[in-house]
């Protein structure tokens, strides 16, 4: 056995999961995803339910690294910039999917944040990370003086990224841009409030 092994389960079974939901994804669909007997599966997880908590774990780290990644780290363009480049590409990125799937993390959210505590304590460390690396961005912005914030960066880190998780199910309704196109209007042009012109 070895971690190779366990991240190919994990990986194999997001994919699956992200199409498909938590509760209709089978054990024996991700073992023959994975291409893993069933005794690698209980190798490395007790049950589904702690397959699924690793799972939150393991895009969770995903999660970090792009954001934390991208957003809170030395660059030369301005922050604001950053920011919409950032989701820019996430956009391209959903939008370009025949069936529109949204976010994987977003999804376990919806799907598995009211049945047990065990899951809202994995998952509020995620979205604290996406939170945070928004905010950094911003407090640089509004350091560097191209932004003028109504509220504080933290709270505005929230409500962008709660605004984007909603675009992100309201994509899988309308399978167009749309959802994105008012959230980039609505985040770029009136709430970070520009206070000189960026090109």
């Amino acid at each position: 056995m070895s971690e190779t092994t366990k991240n190919r389960i994990l990986g194999e079974g997001a994919r699956l999961i992200r199409k498909n939901g938590f509760s209709a994804t089978g054990l024996n669909a991700i073992l023959s995803a994975a291409k893993v007997p069933k005794g690698s599966f209980y190798y490395y997880f007790k049950s589904k339910d702690q397959f699924g908590l690793e799972l939150i774990k393991f895009l969770g780290k995903q999660i970090d690294s792009a954001f934390n990644g991208y957003l809170c780290c030395e660059y030369e363009e301005p922050s604001i910039i950053r920011l919409k480049q950032f989701f820019a590409f996430f956009k391209g990125k959903f939008t370009s999917e025949e069936l529109p799937l949204g976010c994987p993390i977003g999804n376990l959210a919806q799907e598995l944040a009211a049945v047990s505590g065990d899951y809202r304590k994995e998952l509020e460390p995620v979205f604290a990370v996406m939170y945070s690396a928004i905010s950094c961005c911003l407090t640089k912005a509004q350091k560097n003086k191209e932004i003028s914030l109504l509220f504080t960066p933290d709270e505005t880190a929230k409500f962008i990224v709660n605004s984007w998780q909603g675009a992100l199910v309201a994509l899988k309704i309308s399978n167009n841009s749309e959802p994105f196109d008012i959230f980039e209007k609505t985040i770029f042009e009136i709430l970070l409030t520009p206070m000189k012109e960026i090109k």
